[in-house]
């Protein structure tokens, strides 16, 4: 069985590498890229459009000034923030990458994908963006190369169509309605 290749562009040479976990992983995990004196575009809860830099850890050992080599960016409660990659994506024809939170994002730093899923075609070749959104009440940092999202090459149908109907659907099955219509 052919396996497509999904091809990586990194934009520069710190650019953390994209990784899958094991053998079995349906997903590879997507790291963070944040260079020093960087910034990322950041909306505050009334929908403001703002710039977070990256920063770079500061601190004095005897006479000498020491930098941590992980900046960081702190991400306010309730902001949304579209974070870096670093990377291109080369999607073969006929797939598409889905994008999704890291199960322990939300639950560890209180990050979300503010999109739910995202959903790469093969026609885009811009850098990777992931927008995600702080629901913690507290500052959330996040430092290069963390991975909050993952990734999955999927194959899509090679065309569909979309038919407006005049009639509407008629029932299927017993289902009644939506938002947990199937549970009783």
């Amino acid at each position: 069985m052919d396996r497509p290749n999904l091809g990586v562009y990194k934009l520069a040479d710190d650019v953390p590498d994209l990784k899958v976990a094991t053998r079995d992983s349906v997903c590879f995990d997507i790291p963070i890229y944040i260079k020093s004196g960087g910034s990322c575009k950041a909306y505050n809860g009334y929908n403001k459009e703002k710039s977070l830099s990256g920063l770079w850890d500061h601190s004095i050992i005897g006479n000498f000034e020491q930098l941590t080599l992980s900046p960081y960016i702190e991400i306010p409660p309730l902001w949304r923030v579209c974070l870096r990659t670093g990377i291109i994506l080369d999607i073969p024809r006929g797939y598409s990458v889905r994008i999704y939170t890291r199960s322990s994002t939300p639950l560890k730093r209180g990050l979300m994908l503010a999109n739910s899923v995202g959903i790469i075609d093969s026609d885009y070749v811009d850098e990777l963006l992931l927008m995600f959104v702080n629901i913690s009440n507290t500052m959330v940092r996040v430092e290069h190369g963390d991975r909050l999202a993952q990734g999955e090459l999927l194959e899509t149908p090679d065309e569909y169509f979309i038919h407006t109907r005049s009639i509407k659907p008629t029932q299927k099955t017993d289902r009644n309605g939506g938002f947990g219509s199937t549970g009783k």
